[in-house]
């Protein structure tokens, strides 16, 4: 049987470590290090430069916008972060070496895999709580053959279950398959299908390129490297070009119709997005995740009243998951019914250890959504966090609690380190007020939309059928 714990896909190795490329995270064999952002980012500058010297003014140009640093100051705490992280000793480096005068080299030798690895590796699901900016979510693969084995069996049902802490472990299961039968349909979409939702975009790739080679006109696997093109590429047009072709291999392919929704909303096209995640709906109504998608494609489509509607019937469904709570949150924040907040706001508090009297403070501000936001966004920064956040829901946070040269700040990080959902910043109503950021701007014309305004909906035919409850 697979373990619980699985190597993370590597963008480079070093000694017993792994440097993952999106979300930027390091491991050493299985165990996650926790690094805040600006180490992360420097152990990250350091490898990709393997062997050349990184001046200091290099390294503060890129990580801290020319912003002035003191050696003894943020760049020496960074480096002193990275060396306790890897174990190093500045007197008898193994990775880091200090250039008196100038800079550091990063001296470890450094190993960067294939891209289509032959051996089939598994993946941690540290890349799950990134869907707390959008549910990518997708039900699990509707398989109809009996005559399969206990492994494929084991890896569609996790996957049924929609949960982010089963993702990894599907995974090991449909690789375990694979180990044994390497050419088994069943096992390699649907290890496409679980690397897709940790985010492991090069490894979905792989296993639905595999497939497309044993069969080059199988609509899941084109359709995993069209969501790939989208989410991993940013390219629109190749995107466009696999979902359409697998819609037309197959009419019926639920998770044709969800991405083709999320690529119609990247596309300014919001009445389309929706026509397509009714679609969804339609051939999937058991979906909790494609009912949440609905409603985050409404919000980022403005129609905020139904995107509060179909959040708190996936609440109705899953009252644990905290993606639904914030969608709720930022709709009602949008559409100006704070009231329907509050009872998640709290929700969100108790959970995160918050005091009775820090809820009731926040419950009772004036603006009860901002005071949240605020209050979430000072726990985020806090000098004594130890686990790592997303710079892009770092600079989600920020915006909406209005700090917006933070949220600025790590838009800039998130789009440099290719978070994987940075995509979204170009529609999201949060940073409205900073349409003209050059990262937004950047991100706009990456995906064709140049200086078009965020999205409003038009026709909300699509949205009149009640949510399911």
């Amino acid at each position: 049987m697979p373990s619980d714990h699985f190597n993370p896909p590597p963008s480079v190795r070093f000694g017993t470590f792994h440097l993952v490329r999106s979300p930027l995270t390091l491991y050493r064999g299985e165990t996650r290090i926790d690094l805040p952002a600006q180490p992360l980012r420097l152990l990250s500058l350091l490898v990709r430069r393997g062997g050349e010297v990184v001046t200091q003014d290099e390294i503060v140009t890129e990580l801290w916008s020319g912003r002035t640093v003191s050696f003894s100051g943020s760049l020496h705490v960074a480096i002193r972060q990275i060396r306790q992280a890897l174990g190093d000793n500045a007197n008898d480096p193994e990775f880091i070496e200090t250039v008196p005068r100038q800079g550091y080299r990063f001296v470890a030798e450094i190993h960067t895999p294939s891209r289509r690895p032959l051996q089939l590796a598994g993946i941690t699901a540290a890349a799950a709580g990134l869907a707390a900016i959008l549910v990518l979510a997708f039900a699990a693969p509707s398989f109809h053959s009996a005559d399969t084995s206990e492994n494929v069996r084991l890896g569609e049902y996790l996957l049924s279950q929609a949960e982010p802490d089963g993702y990894g472990r599907s995974l090991a299961y449909f690789d375990a398959e694979l180990a044994v039968t390497p050419d088994s349909p069943r096992a390699l979409i649907g290890a496409a299908r679980a690397a897709l939702l940790l985010q492991a975009y090069d490894l979905a790739e792989n296993r639905a390129q595999f497939l497309l080679e044993l069969d080059p006109q199988n609509a899941d696997a084109i359709e995993v490297r069209g969501h790939v093109a989208m989410m991993r590429d940013l390219d629109l047009d190749a995107a466009y070009a696999d979902i359409s072709r697998a819609l037309e291999l197959d009419p019926e392919l639920a998770f044709a119709h969800h991405s083709m929704a999320v690529l119609m909303l990247l596309q300014q096209q919001p009445n389309l997005a929706i026509r397509h995640m009714n679609d969804a709906r339609r051939l999937d109504p058991a979906s909790t995740l494609v009912q949440a998608d609905m409603g985050w494609i409404a919000y980022y489509a403005g129609a905020f009243d139904a995107a509060v509607d179909y959040c708190e019937s996936a609440i109705a469904l899953h009252p644990e998951r905290d993606v639904f709570r914030y969608c709720v949150i930022r709709a009602a924040a949008s559409s100006h019914q704070p009231d329907r907040a509050l009872a998640h706001i709290a929700w969100l508090m108790a959970r995160s250890n918050a005091g009775g009297d820090e809820v009731q403070a926040v419950l009772a501000a004036n603006n009860p959504v901002l005071a949240f936001d605020q209050w979430r966004l000072a726990r985020y920064l806090s000098p004594d966090r130890t686990d790592h956040v997303p710079p892009l829901l770092l600079a989600t946070t920020a915006a909406s609690a209005h700090s917006y040269d933070v949220a600025a700040n790590w838009l800039a990080i998130a789009l440099e380190t290719n978070d994987p959902n940075v995509i979204f910043a170009a529609i999201d109503p949060v940073f409205a007020p900073m349409v003209q950021n050059d990262a937004i701007r950047q991100i706009r014309r990456q995906i064709g939309a140049a200086e078009e305004p965020m999205l409003h909906i038009t026709d909300r035919s699509g949205l009149s059928p009640s949510p399911l409850r």
